[in-house]
């Protein structure tokens, strides 16, 4: 179990499916309609917040969203609540990952820097070039056309994916967007 802050308003926690296991949690099963998954976001929640010594406001609107893992784990994004406002919690199961292939560091900064919003993603050095690993936002749509100006598709399958995390030399796990763009 890993958590991470990249920002005063984010906690990323990332779980392996050993994890997952011990909290008798699956994936697929993740509804927060279901009352075990709410205490377990809740439980993840707090354990984050009590490592990373952080106050997070529970009044508010917070937006949890969770991301399949090539391994069989999964990745919870919290977007923490405004300092002031009611607590609405909702869970968003994501699937997609998605890759882009650089040949170059220029056009990779280029588009990071570009960027409308910096998703969660992870950047991999390969024999050919970069590749960035993204995973699905609220604006996906318009990242993709971004990335298509600067990189080129490397696929969304599982296999795509696994064959970079093999081959490629990890650069940057979680936030390579944020930290490429200089935000």
């Amino acid at each position: 179990m890993e958590f991470r802050s990249p920002n005063s308003h984010t906690i990323t926690t990332r779980l392996t499916r050993e994890d997952l296991d011990r909290m008798h949690l699956t994936f697929e099963a993740m509804d927060y309609s279901d009352a075990h998954t709410r205490r377990a976001i809740q439980a993840l929640l707090d354990d984050a917040c009590r490592e990373l010594h952080i106050s997070a406001n529970t009044r508010g609107r917070m937006i949890i969203e969770a991301f399949a893992e090539h391994d069989g784990g999964c990745r919870i994004v919290y977007t923490l609540p405004p300092e002031k406002g009611r607590l609405r919690l909702m869970i968003k199961r994501r699937r997609g990952a998605y890759a882009f292939a650089f040949s170059n560091m220029d056009n990779l900064l280029d588009a990071c820097a570009a960027l409308p919003v910096r998703p969660e993603s992870d950047l991999y050095q390969t024999e050919e070039g970069y590749c960035l690993i993204l995973y699905s936002g609220e604006r996906d749509r318009s990242v993709r056309t971004l990335l298509n100006e600067y990189g080129t598709p490397c696929g969304d399958s599982p296999a795509a994916l696994q064959i970079i995390r093999e081959h490629g030399r990890l650069l940057c796990c979680g936030n390579a967007t944020r930290r490429l763009s200089g935000v």
